[in-house]
C-alpha cells in the first residue's frame, strides 16, 4: 500500500517508500507505477522519478495530458522539490550553490544544486574509519546544534567523521545530481552505494543498521496547491534517535524557511564553490 498525500482528477502526489523503484524496467520486480495501477485500477504516468532508495514525495499524473502539463511546470521551475540528506561530514559553507557540470549519457551538462546546512552533529561513538572528510579538523560543539565535523579521539591522530543534515533544492534535474554533487564536494550521503564512502557505509550498516540511502524528498511546493510533505522515513528517525539531544524531524521541518534556498544565478556566483571537474 502506497500512501497518497494528495490527489485530484489530474494529479497524484504519493509518499514513495525507500526500496521501491519509480517505474517498471528490465529486472524490476515491483514499482510505484505497477503498485498504483493495481491499487487504483487505472493508468498512471510518472511526472518525475526518484531513485529506488530515495523516499518521499513523487508526482504522477492520471493522463498523458496532465503529465505533459506538470512536466512543463517542473521544467519552468514553477514547482520546487525539496530534499533532506544526512551527509558524512559537511559542506564548507553553511549555504551555497554547486554548479559542477555532470556527465549524463556521454554528454556534459550543466547542473545546479542549492544547499543549506540544517544541523551539524557529532560522531557515533566507536565508529572510526578513513573518510573523505578526514583532511579537516573542527572543534566539538557544546550540543548537537553546534558545528562538529571531526573529533580527535584518545589523544591520537585517528579521526572520526561526523554528520550533517542538509537541505537541497534542484535547479536542474540530472541523474543522481544531489548524490554526485555531495560526493564531489567531500560530504557523501550515508548509504550511497555508488558515489559514497563505502568503508563507512559498511561500518554503519554493520554497527547501527544503516542500510538505506539517507536521501529524502521531504516536500513538493506546487503552484496553486502549496506545500505537500511526506512522512519522516523510519531509517532517518532511527538513525537520528541515537543522539538524544537531537531535535526531531517533526520539529525541524516547520523551521525550514520557504525561500531560503531560492537563489538566482546572478546572486550566487559568489557562493559557487568546489572542484570544477566533471563527475
Amino acid at each position: 500500500m502506497i500512501d497518497i498525500l494528495f490527489q485530484n482528477d489530474a494529479l497524484l502526489v504519493i509518499d514513495k517508500p525507500a526500496g521501491l523503484a519509480s517505474q517498471p524496467g528490465e529486472g524490476v520486480v515491483g514499482s510505484v507505477v505497477s503498485v498504483l495501477e493495481k491499487e487504483l485500477g487505472c493508468r498512471v504516468f510518472p511526472i518525475h522519478r526518484l531513485d529506488k532508495e530515495t523516499a518521499g514525495c513523487m508526482m504522477l499524473a492520471k493522463s498523458s495530458e496532465a503529465a505533459s502539463h506538470w512536466s512543463r511546470v517542473l521544467s519552468e521551475r514553477q514547482a520546487h522539490k525539496r530534499y533532506l540528506a544526512i551527509c558524512i561530514g559537511s559542506p564548507e559553507k553553511e549555504r551555497g550553490v554547486y554548479r559542477d557540470a555532470l556527465a549524463v549519457a556521454g554528454r556534459i551538462q550543466e547542473a545546479e544544486t542549492s544547499y543549506k546546512v540544517v544541523i551539524h552533529f557529532s560522531p557515533l561513538p566507536g565508529v572510526n574509519v578513513d573518510s573523505a572528510a578526514e583532511k579537516s579538523e573542527l572543534i566539538k560543539g557544546k550540543n548537537a546544534l553546534d558545528r562538529s565535523a571531526l573529533i580527535k579521539r584518545g589523544g591520537n591522530s585517528e579521526l572520526s567523521p561526523a554528520f550533517s543534515l542538509v537541505e537541497f533544492r534542484l535547479g536542474t534535474g540530472r541523474t543522481h545530481q544531489i548524490r554526485r554533487h555531495c560526493a564531489m564536494h567531500g560530504h557523501p550521503i550515508i548509504g550511497d552505494d555508488r558515489y559514497g564512502d563505502f568503508a563507512l557505509n559498511r561500518r554503519l550498516k554493520k554497527e547501527v543498521g544503516a542500510r538505506r540511502l539517507f536521501l529524502w524528498a521531504w516536500a513538493l511546493e506546487l503552484p496553486g496547491l502549496g506545500r505537500i510533505t511526506a512522512a519522516s522515513p523510519k531509517h532517518f528517525i532511527d538513525f537520528l534517535s541515537r543522539w538524544p539531544e537531537m531535535p526531531s524531524l517533526e520539529s525541524i521541518i516547520p523551521k525550514l524557511s520557504e525561500d531560503e534556498l531560492i537563489q538566482t544565478r546572478a546572486n550566487n556566483d559568489r557562493l559557487k564553490s568546489g572542484p570544477s571537474k566533471i563527475f
